[in-house]
């Protein structure tokens, strides 16, 4: 089941970690042992070497378009 924002592989995420903020392409969703969900992302600026980041952490989400 993916996380209550709707997230999934192929959206772009804005993600404010830890006061930076910056856009990533979502690779995969991740579920830890406690539940909660961890996002694999790939930054779209070369100069961000953040990889992942948790559902808190988003702060809007582009949508990849889904088949019907």
């Amino acid at each position: 089941m993916a996380p209550s924002k709707g997230i999934g592989a192929g959206d772009i995420v804005l993600i404010d970690k830890k006061g930076r903020r910056f856009h990533a392409l979502v690779t995969e969703l991740e579920q830890l042992e406690s539940g909660r969900f961890e996002l694999i992302v790939r930054p779209l600026d070369s100069r961000v070497s953040y990889r992942t980041a948790t559902v808190r952490e988003v702060q809007e989400v582009w949508r990849k378009r889904r088949a019907a």
